[in-house]
């Protein structure tokens, strides 16, 4: 019976551990006019974006932390179909901006620090990105606002975890089998 409780335990502990860190990005506005997305989780740290015309540096060009967020964010605008940013309607490409590194921008090459921004083709799937000309193009800028975190177990943590939740079933399936025998 303690098996049976100790178990029940785990497997609660294990959905709360996973609900932590699944939160569901949702997206603000519509699929070709978005004004951001809510739930968004870089990092273990959860944030709400907002997509402006205003060039804002929440984060350090080229860091992980940039590039980590808008691997994130390009994620969620695929997931999301997202296919537009509502303005630019007609423009060849949608360049959103996670770092401010489109004002390094320098003609067709762009250096170490543009690598952190997303583009579109009209009507399109965001992919990071590089394009040769800005020409017939809308750009906007994605602020990161921190709303909380969430705790994201390491794999070796879940990996105990699984062992223990293994070895605790063998041991109830030894004891019903010693108890049927007796």
């Amino acid at each position: 019976m303690r098996a049976l409780i100790s178990m029940g335990l785990a497997a609660g502990l294990a959905v709360s551990l996973a609900t932590a860190a699944n939160a569901t990005p949702t997206l603000v506005g519509t699929t070709t006019d978005p004004t951001g997305i809510n739930n968004l989780v870089v990092d273990g740290t959860t944030y709400d974006v907002t997509f402006s015309l205003f060039t804002l540096n929440t984060f350090t060009q080229a860091s992980t932390l940039s590039t980590d967020a808008t691997n994130a964010l390009d994620s969620a605008l695929n997931a999301l179909s997202v296919t537009e940013l509502g303005e630019a309607a007609g423009d060849t490409f949608y360049f959103l901006d996670v770092d401010n590194s489109l004002s390094s921008w320098e003609g067709p090459r762009c250096g170490p620090a543009c690598a952190n921004w997303i583009l579109a083709s009209n009507g399109g799937t965001f992919v990071l990105g590089q394009s040769s000309s800005f020409g017939g193009s809308y750009i906007e800028a994605a602020d990161f606002k921190a709303v909380g975190t969430s705790s994201v177990p390491e794999p070796l943590t879940l990996s105990l975890f699984g062992a223990g939740v293994a070895g605790a079933a063998a041991a109830m399936r030894r004891r019903r089998k010693a108890n049927k025998a007796a």
